[in-house]
């Protein structure tokens, strides 16, 4: 971890003391949740300064801040697997959105006129030759892990959320104010509704949620790693079968883990 001295966030992996890790099934987490608490239970008390502020159960993942001396002890602990720092990471456009004009204005605004528009995006991947087949994503839990969804929006219908800054399954709306109403253009993208005004998205029939992650920084728009974990949790817990990630950052061996996961 960088720096020296006070509190770090970081994200840590876990891994089973049992050593059966080659019979778990694919997708089931390092860790049962009786060991998830045992370890996350010794760790509080071997390590003083270790403040627990978040859990990723179906990826054995405890969220924390800890001194960067303890750090190192946490890291050659027996059982964990895994100690990184939980970085911030940006809309992955957001600076060419910035930089050319407000791009996702036309997405986000709340439609006044009275015919549905596909944009060329929709049909250049086609997705009216597969509505003509019949398939407009009817019965797909689709997720868009971002800024939020304006829920008041006529074009967008919101099955529900999960905020997972305040890891609460309500306050999944989208600001729009810092974060420019990334969400809600994403949103748009997929799934705008064929209601007969705005646009229409690439799947206008399947259910919509909203995973909120990015928050206000410094005047800026980011999202903590834990965060994106904590919601591609919660996803995997109702059942989402699909999470849109429109999020640029570093590598990370901890989200790499937590998708991969996900998709098992």
């Amino acid at each position: 971890l960088p720096g020296q001295g006070g509190a770090r966030r970081v994200i840590i992996t876990l891994r089973s003391s049992s050593g059966d890790a080659a019979l778990r099934a694919p997708g089931s987490p390092p860790v049962t949740s009786t060991e998830l608490s045992q370890i996350s239970a010794r760790l509080d008390r071997d390590l003083p300064s270790l403040v627990e502020t978040g859990r990723a159960p179906f990826a054995g993942m405890l969220f924390a801040q800890v001194s960067a001396a303890e750090a190192t002890r946490l890291a050659s602990d027996p059982n964990v697997a895994m100690v990184e720092e939980d970085r911030l990471w940006s809309p992955a456009d957001a600076a060419t959105a910035l930089s050319s004009g407000d791009r996702w204005a036309a997405l986000r605004s709340r439609p006044t006129d009275g015919a549905d528009t596909t944009p060329w995006g929709v049909a250049r991947v086609m997705a009216p030759e597969v509505w003509a087949g019949g398939n407009r994503g009817a019965g797909v839990k689709v997720a868009v892990m971002d800024s939020g969804i304006d829920t008041g929006h006529s074009d967008l219908s919101v099955a529900g959320g999960y905020n997972a800054v305040t890891r609460v399954a309500s306050g999944y709306n989208d600001d729009i104010g810092v974060c420019n109403g990334h969400g809600t253009h994403i949103a748009g993208t997929i799934a705008a509704l064929s209601n007969g005004t705005g646009v229409v998205g690439v799947a206008p029939d399947v259910q919509l949620y909203s995973i909120k992650v990015f928050q206000d920084v410094s005047g800026s728009c980011l999202a903590y790693t834990s965060n994106q974990i904590a919601g591609l949790n919660w996803a995997v817990s109702q059942g989402i079968r699909l999470v849109n990630v429109s999020i640029g950052g570093s590598s990370s061996f901890s989200y790499n883990s937590a998708i991969a996961t996900a998709a098992d």
